[in-house]
């Protein structure tokens, strides 16, 4: 190259200055074309690219004016331009530097849109692994990373089961051996859109998508980028939909490429692809949760025999969730005082869930909040109210069936059969989602904090719901909390033997009316006057003597149930209409 001092005072050696300074550029701007990226790719990186490519942009700008090539008018120097005379000192200073900037050209080795990413390939901090399953679980993760025909790898579970302190084993024991693939981590609980994942996989890999937005290109980049970082393993906690690997730019099996997701759907898993290779994490053993629990409590060797017991019990109270174990055990550290750890227990036995709220229940109630179908929701609460009446562990599908289609949540399906398969799709929705386990025997059941979750949700939020089930109370909740958007309210299993005459709720979007098991004698005509919408009546296991003729004006009623209704002796006629349709769907039962 000719060196910028030669360079005679003329408008013409200006302007083969400019030539060479020019050639300069076109050599250092080409490294990028030949590592595979796009001119746009380099625009969207300026705000973060190394000193040699911010200098080379300097000195592009210095002599374009900032309008994308080289000036050549002699009038420049009186402006934006440059002249010899004004700007001598000036081309010294660049001739030098540009000339240990080709110097460094062989040294980019085709990284000059990327950052430094070695901070997003540290070691978690290291987990005490408790349960055998979990290590084999590690173990078997790793067998299948180990296989050139496997790509992508599920791993689902409930909310708190300890998916991501799973996959953040792998990640370490991945970084430790050399010799397998490079992981890298993104947590993408809020990625609901291609848009959003491909941002969290961009900070990964140091790329800074701030200026692009466009999916497509993005896409591009990411797959470019990706491919040529060969043998990686990308790690995705907590995904809450399927998003395609091709759509966001993951060149799956390119150079060893692959995925692991974690996830609290097996449906995600599934329509992610991962085939076979899918692995569901399960709660401890009670022994495995009880030493988890010991070993975040810290201090039990200074538990009285009297303390040791309760703290038992408080243990069974979360149920073997690693999570609320952790939680439960680290916020009663220190604490010796066995009037402490029972006002804990009495809280836990009232499903109030104390500190664990802000992260157990937020978590579990985030598997509900991802149900996108509001009908599922209803039935989901609807099952719920049903258990915690019935105050069983299992219940059969048929059961949980029966209760929607008597409840009308099947209602916009006409056909019986049809109404069946629609039934059996949410309950395998919300076994797909942990907020339904399946048995062995057919029967379903729900985890106890799922449950519990789902009581404080409607606590909290009504929902639409009075849930006031076995607690104990003598008299039926006053008018004013009878609220016009009530949907369902469940009084059972309490000492409620008298409802007051002059009582006349205002809920005309009520549905489900449960005052079973109650000693009540008698219920007032006006009772049930504005509870036009009423489908389901459950007076069983009562002392009712006599049922009042209000009933048979309920158009909407399909379920009467009047089980075990001993004292019953008078009821609206068999000939009214809307009892004789109860009877027909064989709700109307003494």
């Amino acid at each position: 190259m000719k060196r910028l001092r030669d360079a005679p005072s003329s408008s013409s050696a200006l302007e083969q200055t400019k030539v060479l300074l020019n050639d300069t550029i076109k050599s250092l701007t080409s490294l990028e074309a030949e590592g595979g990226h796009s001119d746009q790719h380099v625009e969207i990186q300026r705000t973060k690219k190394p000193r040699e490519v911010d200098f080379l942009y300097r000195i592009h700008r210095w002599l374009t004016g900032g309008k994308g090539k080289i000036q050549t008018n002699d009038n420049e120097g009186q402006g934006k331009g440059c002249s010899i005379g004004n700007h001598d000192d000036r081309f010294k200073r660049l001739e030098k530097q540009v000339e240990e900037l080709k110097q460094q050209i062989g040294k980019f080795d085709h990284r000059l849109v990327l950052n430094n990413c070695e901070k997003t390939l540290l070691p978690f901090p290291e987990t005490e692994l408790v349960g055998e399953e979990f290590k084999e679980n590690i173990e078997k993760i790793m067998g299948w990373l180990k296989n050139s025909q496997i790509f992508k790898i599920g791993v689902h579970g409930m909310g708190g089961v300890g998916k991501t302190a799973l996959l953040k084993q792998v990640y370490n024991e991945l970084l430790q051996d050399t010799s397998t693939s490079q992981p890298y981590w993104a947590t993408v609980s809020h990625c609901d859109s291609v848009y959003k994942l491909q941002g969290s996989i961009a900070k990964c890999f140091g790329l800074d998508f701030t200026d692009e937005d466009d999916v497509m290109k993005r896409a591009s980049i990411l797959h470019s980028t990706l491919a040529k970082r060969g043998n990686i393993v990308l790690i995705l906690d907590d995904m809450w939909q399927p998003l395609f690997p091709d759509e966001v730019g993951i060149p799956l099996g390119e150079n060893g490429c692959k995925i692991i997701l974690t996830t609290r759907s097996l449906e995600v898993c599934r329509r992610m692809g991962c085939k076979d290779f899918v692995i569901k994490v399960e709660i401890l053993a009670e022994d495995e949760a009880e030493a988890l629990f010991m070993d975040n409590l810290e201090d039990y060797d200074e538990l009285t025999t009297e303390v040791e017991e309760v703290v038992q019990e408080v243990l069974w109270k979360c149920y073997r969730l690693p999570l609320a174990i952790v939680t439960m055990a680290r916020r009663m550290r220190g604490v010796v005082e066995i009037n402490e750890w029972e006002s804990v227990l009495n809280e836990l036995h009232s499903f109030k869930q104390m500190d664990m709220n802000d992260e157990v229940y937020t978590r579990l109630q985030n598997s509900y909040d991802s149900l996108k179908d509001e009908n599922v929701k209803k039935c989901f609460l609807s099952s719920i109210v049903h258990l915690l009446n019935e105050q069983q562990a299992f219940v059969g599908r048929n059961w949980l069936v029966g209760h929607w289609i008597d409840e009308g949540l099947l209602d916009e399906i006409e056909s019986s059969e049809q109404r069946l398969r629609k039934a059996r799709t949410i309950i395998n929705k919300l076994v797909d989602s942990c907020l339904l386990e399946d048995c062995d025997d057919g029967d379903s059941s729900w985890h106890k904090l799922i449950e519990a979750m789902a009581l404080c949700m409607i606590q909290k939020t009504r929902c639409g719901i009075m849930l006031k089930s076995n607690v104990g109370i003598a008299e039926v909740p006053k008018d004013e909390l009878w609220s016009e958007d009530l949907v369902t309210v469940s009084l059972t299993g309490n000492l409620i033997k008298k409802i007051p005459s002059d009582m006349s709720p205002k809920c005309p979007k009520l549905t489900v009316l449960n005052l079973d098991n109650n000693p009540l004698m008698e219920v007032p005509e006006s009772f049930f006057m504005h509870m036009t919408a009423l489908t389901v009546l459950n007076l069983s296991h009562t002392d009712i003597e006599i049922l009042p003729d209000s009933v048979s004006k309920l158009k909407s009623l399909r379920a009467l149930k009047l089980v075990y209704c001993k004292k019953l002796a008078h009821a609206p006629s068999p000939n009214s209409n809307e009892v004789e349709s109860a009877r027909s769907l064989g709700g109307f039962k003494c």
